[in-house]
Order: structure tokens, then C-alpha cells, then sequence
């Protein structure tokens, strides 16, 4: 017959998969009450109350599994994760790059670089998402916001660098397409833009901002047709985009179209 704790660990881990929260978090309780230095039981039992936002009380339980297995580092970076839904980012920092000194993650390193960008460390968000990329060169969400943070920057040679490779290979993941569109765009490299606003589009049909700066690239080569076509376009999706109303004006009074 299987000891107490691993009876109670058993229903628990039952009523877990059966969605049953409240339940399984007196049962992990109950088996702590035979094994209490149980580490894997006290995660699991902060996972539940992460669960239910109840992110002091993960904490606590993350606190005990530290206490006694310091090299846990799911317990670390979910200690991290709780401690920035609280809005304390400092402590979510400290955590985060704890847990990568005993194992380096590219995920972990991407949202401790959101982290940086949110607290304006410019140096740190951009040496971050850059770790991020050497450990998972396909890390896209990371790539996407440093192409973004090049791009910010002025530094347009840089965000074509990290952006173009994956636009080549990728259509489903449009902000990595609009913002190397935009670099193209301010560069005055206006086919190249409207190439990768039209991929970015097509992966997501609600991006407006492609749409309208896609119409902005037909007037700047004076393709007043398909600037009048994109704008009509945008307006249907969006009518209170008033920018597109304006120039869709302009681009009527430049086709002689006074009555539109």
C-alpha cells in the first residue's frame, strides 16, 4: 500500500487535470503535512495559486521550494513571473537573472529584455535580446523587438541585418515584415517596403498601419491608383483612421476626381 503522501500527492495531481484547483491545493497540503520539505509538491502548490492570481501566495510557496532546492530554477523564474504581475519588475529582474547564471535561457533572456525596455534601459534590453538570439537564432519574438529597437535607434543597417533573414523564410508573423518594411521605408527603398507591407498585411488583415503606410509608399512612387485602392481599403476596415481620409482626398484632387 503506497505511503500517505503519495496518496495525497496521487489526488491531488487527479483533481489538478480535472480543473479542480481548490481541491487539489488541500490535497498537495495534506501530503505536506507527511513530507513538508517536498519541493516538487511546494511548486506545484504555487502553480495553483499562480493560477488564480493569487501571486503573494505563489511566491510563498516558491520561497519554501528555494529554501530548500536554491537551484530550482522553474521555481525561480515562476517566483520572477509572480513578482512582475505584481508590478514589482526590480525583484522580477534580480530573479530572472538568477535563474540564468545556473541555466541561460533565450526565452527567459527575451522577457527579462521586455522587462529592460519597460524600466527604459536601453542597453540592457537590446544586450539581452541579443543573448536571447545567440542562444535560439529563431527566437521571433525576440527578433522582432530588436529589429524594432534598431529601428528606433536609427541604426537601419542593423535591423535589416537581424529582420530580412527570418522575412525570407517566414510570411506568418507580421511585425517582423512591417517593421522591416518601415526600415525600407525610411530608407527611401520604396519597393522593398511595399514587398514586405503587403506580407505583413496578408499575415494579419487587422494591421492597419501596414495598410496605411502602404499607401503612403504608392504616393511616394506615384502609383496613385493603388494608393487610392489601399485607402478605400483601410477606410472600410477603419473609418475613423482620419489620416486616410485625408489622403485619399489628396489623392482624388491629384486624379481630378473633385466630385469624390
Amino acid at each position: 500500500m503506497e505511503n500517505n503522501d503519495n496518496f495525497y500527492i496521487n489526488k491531488a495531481r487527479e483533481a489538478q487535470s480535472q480543473n479542480k484547483v481548490e481541491e487539489a491545493i488541500l490535497l498537495y497540503l495534506k501530503s505536506l503535512e507527511f513530507e513538508p520539505d517536498n519541493a516538487v509538491t511546494w511548486y506545484r502548490l504555487g502553480l495553483l495559486h499562480h493560477e488564480k492570481n493569487s501571486f503573494t501566495k505563489a511566491i510563498e510557496c516558491y520561497t519554501r521550494v528555494l529554501s530548500y532546492a536554491p537551484e530550482f530554477v522553474d521555481a525561480i523564474v515562476s517566483s520572477a513571473n509572480a513578482y512582475y504581475s505584481l508590478g514589482e519588475l526590480s525583484k522580477a529582474i534580480d530573479l530572472y537573472n538568477s535563474s540564468l547564471v545556473i541555466t541561460p535561457d533565450s526565452n527567459v533572456f527575451y522577457v527579462l529584455g521586455t522587462m529592460y525596455f519597460e524600466k527604459k534601459d536601453i542597453e540592457n534590453t537590446m544586450r539581452s535580446y541579443n543573448e536571447a538570439l545567440k542562444l535560439n537564432p529563431n527566437n521571433l519574438p525576440a527578433i522582432q523587438n530588436l529589429g524594432g529597437m534598431y529601428l528606433s535607434l536609427g541604426e537601419l543597417e542593423k535591423a535589416i541585418e537581424v529582420l530580412q533573414p527570418i522575412a525570407d523564410q517566414r510570411d506568418d508573423f507580421p511585425l517582423i515584415n512591417f517593421n522591416l518594411a518601415v526600415v525600407y521605408h525610411n530608407s527611401q527603398k520604396f519597393d522593398k517596403a511595399i514587398e514586405h507591407y503587403k506580407k505583413a498585411i496578408k499575415a494579419d488583415s487587422t494591421l492597419t498601419q501596414g495598410l496605411y503606410n502602404l499607401g503612403i509608399c504608392y504616393i511616394e512612387i506615384n502609383d496613385y491608383n493603388q494608393a487610392m485602392m489601399t485607402f478605400r481599403k483601410l477606410i472600410k476596415a477603419d473609418p475613423e483612421f482620419a489620416d486616410a481620409h485625408y489622403y485619399l482626398g489628396n489623392v482624388y484632387l491629384h486624379e481630378n476626381l473633385e466630385e469624390k
